[in-house]
């Protein structure tokens, strides 16, 4: 993290707002102090995944870094001169969903019929993606126009570190509770990132009803390429220096 300066350009879903944005304030805070907590934010820029990782597998985009999610990172990571420079599990002290579908209490009051039937939708998904990943893969690669292998996508599945559940977890972490040591992520850190607050319907539902948060477990890699420094979600590209 220390190594990064104003040379290097770290792409994110969205700057400031997306969850790699967000890790990035974090791990800011707990290396450099709460008060630096937007010190990467200049260095970011918001593009999509594919777009991403391909321009820092390519070496010649306008990023070095990029702090990515599966199964780009995976794709990444092959490539020579490709490492990573820091971790959302280790940002956030332990594993954590990363991806979730969730709802407020109103919609799920006002459409229950609806509610229950994308729930059991997302339930049949996620008992086939654990039951079948060939299967699955091969329904990825055909709807995405992958180019990746089967065997690619079933290892990402096969990942100790991948689960789809349907219960969350670690994302009471974000809202500046249960953090892990070393973790700058306090209310009064939250309170400094975006006002929001930890009291909230959709935060009160999911107590109650952790079934209404569906969601896909893992990790977020920062990839840099040779001569960069951190790791999940970001891979720089020494070429492109």
């Amino acid at each position: 993290m220390k190594d990064l300066s104003e040379k290097d350009k770290i792409a994110v879903g969205a700057v400031k707002v997306s969850i790699q944005a967000r890790l990035l304030q974090m791990a800011a805070a707990t290396v450099f102090g709460e008060a630096e907590f937007t010190r990467f934010d200049p260095l970011t820029i918001g593009m999509n995944s594919p777009d991403a990782s391909a321009a820092l597998r390519s070496g010649a985009g306008e990023v070095d870094t990029n702090f990515s999610l599966p199964p780009f990172q995976y794709a990444e990571l092959k490539i020579p001169g490709i490492h990573t420079l820091a971790s959302s599990n280790d940002i956030m002290g332990g594993p954590h969903t990363f991806t979730m579908v969730y709802a407020t209490g109103k919609f799920h009051d006002a459409n229950p019929k609806t509610y229950q039937a994308f729930l059991a939708a997302i339930k049949e998904a996620i008992a086939t993606i654990n039951r079948d990943k060939s299967g699955v893969a091969r329904t990825y690669i055909e709807m995405t126009h992958s180019k990746e292998s089967v065997a690619d996508i079933v290892a990402i599945l096969d990942d100790p570190l991948v689960h789809f559940t349907m219960t969350p977890a670690g994302t009471i972490k974000f809202s500046g509770r249960g953090c892990g040591s070393g973790v700058k992520c306090s209310l009064e850190f939250r309170r400094k990132v975006d006002e929001s607050k930890t009291k909230n319907p959709i935060e009160n539902r999911q107590r109650r009803d952790p079934a209404l948060a569906p969601c896909r477990g893992g990790h977020a890699g920062v990839a840099r390429r040779a001569g960069a420094g951190m790791e999940q979600g970001r891979v720089r590209n020494p070429q492109s220096r």
